[in-house]
């Protein structure tokens, strides 16, 4: 897809198909509107927005594919995002002083998470059950005052292999 330019609400729903939208797209990133994806299986969910992205139509459901997310602004969430278990990875970048706010304890990330900002960007995430973390960069580059904040109902954990690194 090259671009999908939305005014309104968005809601994306491909069964047990893999959904990518991943051109130079711009989701509504209201508070009280955004974007909700839905799913099923071992097939991926890749959105990208030239914006600011939220989570805000309705709950999102997700197979067990991988997730990437990338926003030219802020990631917020006014509903929860659900994968199912034995999820594959789950990624979420944003740009340069934008920062990843999924702060809702229902959250049910199963994948190994992975978060990335730059400059003042940080990075907080609630997630109703295990919380294991893969290579995740917060408040990257010159003069970076990101934070990191992880809040999980059970463990948090780090994925073998991988760092966390926290300006």
């Amino acid at each position: 897809v090259n671009g999908v330019t939305v005014t309104t609400n968005a809601s994306f729903n491909a069964g047990a198909n893999p959904l990518v939208l991943d051109g130079f797209n711009d989701f509504v990133d209201v508070a009280a509107g955004g974007i909700q994806v839905n799913n099923s299986g071992p097939n991926q969910v890749v959105i990208n927005d030239i914006n600011a992205l939220n989570f805000g139509v309705g709950n999102s459901q997700i197979g067990n594919g991988t997730l990437t997310i990338t926003a030219n602004g802020a990631i917020t969430q006014a509903n929860r995002v659900r994968q199912v278990a034995n999820a594959g990875q789950t990624s979420f970048t944003t740009t340069l002083n934008n920062s990843i706010t999924l702060d809702i304890n229902t959250n049910r990330f199963f994948g190994v998470v992975m978060l990335n900002t730059s400059g003042s960007g940080s990075a907080t995430v609630f997630n109703g059950v295990n919380l294991n973390m893969g290579t995740s960069v917060i408040g990257a580059g010159v003069g970076g005052t990101g934070s990191l904040t992880l809040n999980s109902t059970a463990a948090v954990t780090q994925d073998p292999g991988t760092t966390l690194t926290v300006a």
